[in-house]
C-alpha cells in the first residue's frame, strides 16, 4: 500500500511539474530563431487565436495616433498613451466607451515635462520625465512626485513599492531599482564599458513589463531576457543564427567597436547578412514569448515557452497578416482574461472585413462579425485587438 501512495505523490509531482509555469528556477530557455525561414507552423498558430475586436469610442475628445500610442490594460480599464500629442492620456471602459483624457505636461511642480515612459498599477499612472517620476489617479489628480537622479529612465515597471528603471547602454547599470522616496535600493545589469562613450540610434522600443511577480527585461546588444525579483536572473535566451552578434564583437577599444557597430547598421540589402542589435514590444507569459526584432524586413516573433519552438508573421496569411503586419506586435498580456492585446488601425479593420465580406468568408472569421465598416473613416480611433493562443 505504501508503495502505491508514494507512487501516486510522484506521478502527481511529476504531472504538476510538466503543467507549471515556466520559470527561472528551471534555468533559462534558449529559442532558435530563423527569421527567413517558410514555417508551415504559421498557419496553425493563427488557427489557435481566439480572437475579439472591440472598437474604441471615437469622439471631438478622445482621438489618438494609434502608429505612436501604446496601450495599457488594468482590470475594466484601457489606459492608451500618446506620446505624439505631448503626453495625453486617454482612458477607456473594458466595453471601449471613452471616459476622460487628461495632460500634465508642464513646467509645475505636479507636471511633468515629457511623457518618457508610463506604468500602470491597478489605481495609479506613474509618469517619467527626465527628471522625476509623476505619480496620477487614474483622473489625472496628482499624488506624489518620485525624485530619478541623473537623467535616469528610458522605461519604468512598478511592483508593489518598487520602481524599476530601465537605463540606456550609455549608463553604468542598465537597470535601477528604487523605493517611491527615490532611493536607489540596487544596480543591476552593467553596461560594457567599450560602449558607453558613443550613440547608437536606437528607435523607441519596450523591452519590460510585470511578470510572476517581478519584472522582466532585455537589453541592447544582449539577447537575454532577465527577471528580476529579489535577484536577477535569466529567464530565456534568444539565438538568430547568422543574424547574431559575433561572439567577438565587443572585442577592442571603443574605436574599433563603434566601427563594427557602424558596418553592422549598414543596410547591406540581403537579411541574412544584417545582425540584429536590439528587440522591442517584448511580453512575457507562463506559456509565450513575443516580441519584434529591429530588422529592415520587419518581423513578429511567437516564441512557445512549453516546446521552445518559435513562429514568425512571414507566413501568416489574410487576415493576420494584416494584424501582424510590420512591426505590429501584442503590447501585453492581461492577465484577468489571459489575453494579448494590441492596437489596429481601423482602416485595417476596415480593409479586412471589406475583403472578408467580398470572398464570402464572414463566417471563418467570427470576431470580424459585428464590425460595420460604413463607421469607419480616417478619423476613426484604432481597434483594440485582444486574443488568445489556445
Amino acid at each position: 500500500m505504501r508503495k502505491i501512495v508514494l507512487s501516486v505523490v510522484l506521478i502527481t509531482n511529476l504531472l504538476s511539474s510538466c503543467n507549471s509555469p515556466k520559470t527561472e528556477n528551471n534555468g533559462p530557455q534558449t529559442f532558435h530563431i530563423d527569421l527567413n525561414a517558410a514555417n508551415d507552423e504559421a498557419d496553425k498558430l493563427c488557427k489557435r487565436m481566439e480572437m475579439r475586436l472591440l472598437p474604441l469610442e471615437s469622439n471631438d475628445h478622445s482621438i489618438f495616433n494609434d502608429e505612436s500610442a501604446k496601450m495599457h490594460v488594468k482590470g475594466n480599464t484601457m489606459i492608451v498613451e500618446d506620446p505624439s500629442q505631448n503626453g495625453h492620456i486617454f482612458v477607456f471602459d473594458n466595453q471601449g466607451n471613452f471616459i476622460r483624457h487628461w495632460n500634465r505636461l508642464g513646467q509645475g511642480n505636479e507636471e511633468y515635462t515629457w511623457n518618457y515612459s508610463m506604468a500602470t498599477t491597478d489605481d495609479r499612472i506613474y509618469i517619467q520625465d527626465h527628471i522625476k517620476i509623476q505619480v496620477y489617479d487614474y483622473e489625472g489628480n496628482y499624488i506624489q512626485s518620485i525624485p530619478n537622479q541623473e537623467d535616469r529612465g528610458t522605461q519604468i515597471e512598478v511592483v508593489g513599492d518598487k520602481i524599476y528603471v530601465r537605463e540606456g547602454y550609455m549608463k553604468e547599470n542598465q537597470l535601477h531599482v528604487i523605493d517611491e522616496s527615490g532611493t536607489v535600493l540596487s544596480e543591476h545589469l552593467p553596461s560594457r564599458e567599450v560602449i558607453r562613450n558613443f550613440m547608437i540610434p536606437l528607435t523607441n522600443y519596450y523591452t519590460t513589463g510585470n511578470y510572476d511577480g517581478g519584472v522582466y527585461i532585455s537589453n541592447p546588444l544582449d539577447f537575454n531576457i532577465y527577471l528580476m525579483k529579489d535577484t536577477i536572473q535569466t529567464l530565456a535566451k534568444l539565438d538568430f543564427g547568422t543574424m547574431h552578434l559575433p561572439a567577438d564583437f565587443f572585442d577592442g577599444d571603443t574605436q574599433t567597436v563603434e566601427r563594427k557597430m557602424h558596418e553592422v547598421r549598414a543596410y547591406k540589402g540581403e537579411m541574412d547578412t544584417r545582425h540584429i542589435i536590439f528587440i522591442s514590444n517584448l511580453v512575457v507569459t507562463d506559456d509565450w514569448l513575443t516580441f519584434t526584432p529591429e530588422t529592415f524586413d520587419a518581423r513578429v516573433v511567437f516564441c512557445d515557452r512549453n516546446t521552445s519552438e518559435t513562429v514568425t508573421n512571414r507566413n501568416f496569411k489574410f487576415p493576420y497578416s494584416v494584424f501582424f503586419k510590420r512591426y505590429n506586435a501584442p503590447l501585453g498580456f492581461n492577465e484577468q482574461t489571459q489575453e494579448f492585446y494590441q492596437l489596429v488601425n481601423a482602416m485595417d479593420v476596415k480593409e479586412v472585413v471589406e475583403e472578408a465580406q467580398a470572398n464570402g468568408d464572414m463566417d471563418k472569421y467570427p470576431f470580424l462579425k459585428g464590425v460595420d465598416v460604413n463607421n469607419i473613416n480616417e478619423d476613426t480611433n484604432a481597434f483594440a485587438l485582444f486574443f488568445k493562443i489556445k
